[in-house]
C-alpha cells in the first residue's frame, strides 16, 4: 500500500469522464501546479483538482495504526469560458464526481466513501469541493 495509489486510482476513475467532457484533471503533485490551473480555468474554463490525503490515527494503541484518510476534490469552473450550452455545469460535475467515486475499491484502503460536498462562495467561479474518505490499517512492524 502507497498513499499515492489512493490518489492515483481517483484520477484513474475520473480520467474518462474528465476526457469526454474536455474537463481538465490535475493532482496536486503536478508539476508548476499554479500555473496549470491558471491555465486550466483561462484557456479551459473547468478543471477538477485532487488534493492529496490527510490522515488521522483513530486508534491509540501501540500494536495497529487504524487510520481515516481524507482528500478533497476541488471542482472548479470559470462560466465565462466554459459555459456554452452543451457542457456540464460545475454542480453536476460535482454529482457525477460523487457516483464515480463512491464506493470504488483501491487496494490497501477500504472503499471509498465520499461523505460531503460544499459549494464555496467565489464571486468570479463556480467552486465545488467535494471530500472522499476511507480508512487504512498499519500494523506495528516488528522491528
Amino acid at each position: 500500500m502507497k498513499l499515492s495509489d489512493f490518489t492515483n486510482a481517483i484520477k484513474d476513475r475520473l480520467q474518462a469522464y474528465a476526457t469526454e467532457h474536455e474537463i481538465e484533471l490535475l493532482k496536486e503533485d503536478a508539476a508548476e501546479l499554479e500555473h496549470q490551473i491558471d491555465k486550466s480555468l483561462a484557456e479551459v474554463g473547468m478543471m477538477i483538482l485532487i488534493n492529496h490525503p490527510d490522515w488521522l490515527n483513530t486508534e491509540l494503541v501501540r500494536l495497529v495504526s487504524n487510520n481515516d484518510i481524507t482528500s478533497e476534490i476541488l471542482i472548479t469552473e470559470m462560466p465565462t469560458v466554459w459555459r456554452d450550452g452543451i457542457a456540464p455545469v460545475c454542480e453536476d460535475v460535482a454529482i457525477e464526481v460523487t457516483k464515480l467515486l463512491q464506493g470504488l475499491p483501491v487496494e490497501g484502503f477500504a472503499p471509498l466513501r465520499v461523505s460531503r460536498g460544499d459549494h464555496v462562495t467565489d464571486k468570479r467561479l463556480q467552486i465545488y469541493v467535494v471530500e472522499v474518505t476511507s480508512k487504512f490499517i498499519v500494523q506495528k512492524t516488528t522491528q
